[in-house]
């Protein structure tokens, strides 16, 4: 009897054992479950929260900007096919060209943010997943400062690395500010090492960007640096017959030709003539 009992007191223990390795066991799986959620939750929000950024830089591209209503000339010509080459090239692994970066210089109104929207534009339309970002140098110091003061520097780089295709209007402005230069350096470098396009515009060339640090300045000399240059007459009325078309208004030859006799610096003020003429 003694022995009997001893056997249930032993087998009631063994049975607790194993009932509380099986409870602790199951606890832990459940924590893992719960882990595993959880990181699916916050990759989501992360993806999530990327894709509505992106779509908001996408939506700065105006879509009106578009190599069909870009007039070529002799004063833009290798700026334009050297555009044309990196959307013919670029592919779902990455930039497959030695324009990388691609940087377009000239004066005022003459065709710069035209040509790199129209290259994000076309990237876009011929490969809607691709993450493709265009703003001006300005938003992104801005942004940069932001991301100082609210301590999320890490997120914000790691943003502008994940992008497939890079676009920063008037890059000249990042000079003499040394902490955004230094930002955008690592950023340039993680893009350039994963072969993903970067695409710039400056008012002036690489060399003549005072107040740039020699090493950035150094990286825009990779690839290829295209200027534009003012549009001569015959380029002038080309851009005045496109534009007036698309305004919906028919000028004569006379008009036209007094028009871009009397406007020779830059498209911007030959726009501007003919809105006036709409007024």
């Amino acid at each position: 009897s003694d022995s009997q009992n001893n056997f249930n007191t032993s087998k009631s223990s063994q049975n607790s054992t194993d009932t509380k390795r099986d409870i602790k066991l199951s606890s832990t799986a459940a924590s893992g479950t719960f882990k595993a959620a959880s990181d699916s939750i916050s990759v989501s929000k992360k993806s999530s929260k990327t894709d509505q950024q992106l779509k908001k830089y996408q939506s700065a591209l105006n879509k009106d900007m578009t190599f069909d209503t870009f007039v070529e000339g002799k004063c833009n010509m290798l700026a334009r096919a050297a555009a044309l080459q990196i959307v013919e090239t670029i592919n779902e692994g990455g930039s497959n060209n030695n324009y990388n970066p691609f940087l377009i210089y000239g004066g005022v109104g003459l065709g710069k943010t035209h040509l790199i929207q129209a290259i994000g534009n076309t990237i876009i339309a011929k490969y809607p997943s691709k993450k493709v970002i265009y703003l001006s140098t300005e938003q992104f110091t801005v942004e940069f400062i932001d991301a100082i003061q609210s301590g999320k520097i890490s997120e914000f780089s790691s943003f502008y690395k994940s992008m497939d295709v890079l676009i920063i209007d008037d890059i000249q402005f990042l000079t003499g500010r040394e902490k955004t230069q230094d930002l955008f350096f690592h950023i340039f470098n993680n893009l350039h090492q994963k072969r993903k396009q970067i695409i710039l515009s400056s008012d002036r060339p690489p060399k003549d960007l005072k107040g740039m640090s020699d090493r950035l300045i150094s990286r825009f000399q990779w690839g290829l640096s295209a200027d534009i240059q003012a549009p001569d007459f015959e380029t002038r009325i080309a851009i005045l017959k496109n534009k007036s078309s698309s305004f919906g208004i028919s000028l004569s030859n006379e008009i036209l030709d007094y028009i871009a006799y009397n406007i020779t610096s830059n498209i911007r003020e030959l726009e501007g003539c003919l809105l006036k003429l709409l007024a």
